[in-house]
């Protein structure tokens, strides 16, 4: 008889087909809503089903594909990925406490690179995992009883802490990677005349997610990160984003909000945050 664990590898060979994607996330998350482009969660997985998945193994197989050769296998493990943070009952102990550091590092590299090496262009699934893991965070604590500031800022949390140290190492690569121009991929690219030189994609995405992980950075009370934002001239970004002359609602929305928190956090950067956003 097949196993999970000796079929669970099997299946992840072959992630980088859409119909093993799905069948994984009915396994491991729940069902598609009826109208799968609603927006609607993900139908969760019963808590009995829950409960045997083996997410400890599945959960670091799928952070290793986020770097694999094949782009299809990389996507769809972020997705996979992605959804697990989002709707498991509880998250994977390699995500959590103080085993999240090393998996929080090779994440946070992941979506900006290390000193000195930017990577080109945002690589956009990982980034929604980074995001996913940040607000399942912040959900936690509160749940824990921790008491956010009154903008809304991070509770305390080990997973957070460690998030946290290591974007600050990166936080001059998240300013490169925001000024970037966009690219396609190469799995786009490919399919493009002079791999997709003469039709550049939008930039929009890829610069609401990096405000948003700016705007979540802001929230973690890290007072080193909040000085280094300030430094690189955040507030004089965001003003000249709000202020020229755009196409995109969405990249507006993501200024305004962080603008938002600098003008209503009670955390003890605040006052620094109010005045490089009025100097």
């Amino acid at each position: 008889m097949l196993r999970w664990p000796r079929l669970l590898p099997r299946l992840l060979r072959h992630i980088g087909s859409d119909s093993i994607l799905h069948l994984l996330e009915a396994t491991c998350v729940g069902d598609h809503p009826a109208d799968e482009y609603d927006g609607s969660p993900f139908a969760p997985a019963a808590a009995s089903v829950a409960a045997w998945l083996p997410l400890d193994h599945l959960v670091p197989a799928l952070m290793d594909n986020l770097s694999a050769a094949d782009e299809e296998v990389a996507v769809n493990s972020a997705e996979l990925l992605a959804n697990i943070i989002q709707s498991a009952p509880e998250l994977p102990a390699c995500l959590s406490g103080k085993q999240s550091a090393v998996v929080c590092g090779s994440l946070v590299a992941r979506v900006l690179g290390g000193e000195g090496a930017v990577v080109q262009p945002v690589d956009m699934g990982a980034l929604n995992v980074l995001l996913k893991l940040l607000s399942r965070c912040r959900t936690r604590a509160l749940a824990e009883g921790s008491s956010p500031g009154r903008g809304g800022e991070f509770p305390k949390d080990e997973a957070v802490s460690a998030l946290a140290d290591t974007l600050y190492e990166s936080i001059e690569n998240l300013f490169v990677a925001l000024a970037a121009p966009p690219a396609h991929p190469a799995r786009i690219s490919r399919f493009l005349p002079g791999g997709g030189a003469e039709f550049p994609p939008s930039s929009a995405r890829p610069r609401c997610a990096l405000l948003a992980l700016i705007e979540e950075a802001l929230r973690m009370m890290h007072r080193g990160m909040a000085v280094a934002l300030i430094d690189l001239g955040l507030f004089s970004l965001l003003l000249d984003m709000l202020l020229l002359p755009h196409s995109c609602n969405v990249l507006h929305m993501r200024v305004v909000s962080i603008i938002d928190f600098a003008l209503t956090t009670s955390c003890d950067h605040g006052p620094e945050l109010r005045r490089a956003l009025v100097s």
